[in-house]
């Protein structure tokens, strides 16, 4: 047992009857049977438990009460299934509102149009600025657009349910009560069993961000490798920075979101995350400069090409540093990028002579020497933020600790 939480205790001296034995074992047994599988996915094990406990109470709920009704429980707990809890909660208020919103149009027809019309032109004419209402609602945003499916999910199921006229006005308040029992199990259970925090994945990715633009300010040596490396490091950078996002947009929604702390650290983290994408524009930049001088660089002297890769750690030290902070291992001494780029800058004057050139020539390598000082603004200001995002947090605990 200890070896299965220790594996390095144990020794590595394998026979060949023993490879053999194992290779045996590998094949006649799925990888499913092993320690290793559960422990690697114990995310998607406390995932797969927690909404099926909360399915599983409601359908008990609803057999209890004798209510057949609240059916709408059970697929609740699956679809408030989210990636964090301010995304379940989300998708839950939407799903209650939606509801509630069809609920209420199927009324309105009941009461006013249902005993009009008789004929299927007439149900058909009734009926559609409801439709059109619900299709313009998920024609909106991905932030709204489950709405209006909902909206008409919900008319559909009350002036749908039958082929005659509609009888039984309790169905759409029967469905609104399942959905929100449903919410109401679910949240208790996302909120206090394993929960998922929206702004500590936000980190998470921001993190993953700042690690893969720290990749991107390194110069390659090969041609065809700065080719190949810019597009998926530019698009894992653009990915992690706009999950990110959209996990601060749902930890407002969370039930602690009121809080001093979690406001602050929610506004240190949305400005990483935007100064982050602002600063992957520039290193693309950055990089096409670095693609039209071709082969020239192994030509400069050697002290500017010594000065130009210590600029290049400079920025890496200093995002690895300001991804480190954001995660909370610590914080180590500053790196100044700006100190070594006054240094490159002199080397490439001397080298170029760039006082002697013509003005054209000399404003292109000005804005380039403006471009390498945004870009070190940039990376000051999110290691200044990472700093106050840490600091946020540990007010956080200094106060949970009193």
């Amino acid at each position: 047992m200890h070896n299965l939480y220790n594996p390095t205790a144990a020794p590595n001296h394998k026979t060949i009857g023993d490879e053999t034995n194992s290779n045996e074992a590998d094949v006649w047994l799925p990888d499913w049977f092993g320690y290793e599988f559960w422990a690697t996915r114990a995310d998607s094990l406390q995932f797969g438990i927690k909404f099926s406990l909360g399915a599983i109470l409601c359908a008990l709920i609803v057999e209890s009460l004798g209510w057949p009704g609240l059916n709408t429980a059970i697929p609740t707990c699956l679809v408030a299934a989210q990636t964090s809890l301010g995304a379940d909660y989300r998708l839950s208020i939407l799903r209650l509102l939606g509801a509630a919103l069809g609920g209420l149009c199927a009324y309105f027809y009941v009461l006013v149009f249902q005993s009009q019309f008789e004929t299927i032109a007439g149900f058909a004419l009734a009926t559609a600025p409801f439709w059109a209402i619900a299709a313009w609602i998920s024609s909106g945003s991905e932030r709204i657009a489950y709405l209006g499916r909902q909206v008409g999910f919900s008319f559909a199921m009350f002036v749908l349910h039958d082929f005659g006229p509609v009888t039984d006005l309790y169905l759409p308040r029967d469905r609104v009560i399942g959905i929100l029992l449903g919410i109401i199990v679910m949240g208790v259970l996302d909120y206090t069993l394993w929960p998922r925090r929206s702004i500590m994945l936000a980190r998470h990715h921001s993190v993953a961000a700042l690690h893969t633009l720290a990749k991107f300010t390194t110069r390659l040596p090969d041609l065809d490798q700065i080719l190949k490396s810019t597009l998926p490091l530019r698009l894992s950078v653009e990915k992690d920075l706009a999950v990110a996002q959209d996990l601060v947009a749902h930890a407002v929604l969370e039930p602690d979101a009121g809080l001093n702390h979690k406001s602050h650290e929610r506004t240190a983290l949305r400005a990483i995350i935007d100064e982050a994408g602002n600063l992957s524009s520039l290193l693309q930049v950055r990089r096409r400069y670095r693609l039209l001088s071709g082969q020239q660089f192994s030509n400069f002297p050697d002290e500017l090409q010594q000065h130009s890769r210590a600029f290049d750690k400079a920025l890496a030290n200093a995002l690895e540093n300001a991804a480190l902070v954001l995660q909370g291992e610590g914080q180590e001494e500053w790196t100044r990028p700006a100190d070594i780029h006054t240094q490159l800058k002199e080397s490439y004057s001397e080298h170029h002579r760039i006082d002697s050139l013509p003005t054209d020539l000399a404003m292109e390598w000005e804005l380039r020497f403006r471009l390498d000082q945004q870009i070190i603004e940039l990376v000051e200001n999110i290691q200044k933020k990472a700093v106050d995002s840490f600091s946020y947090r540990l007010k956080a605990s200094s106060t949970m600790d009193l």
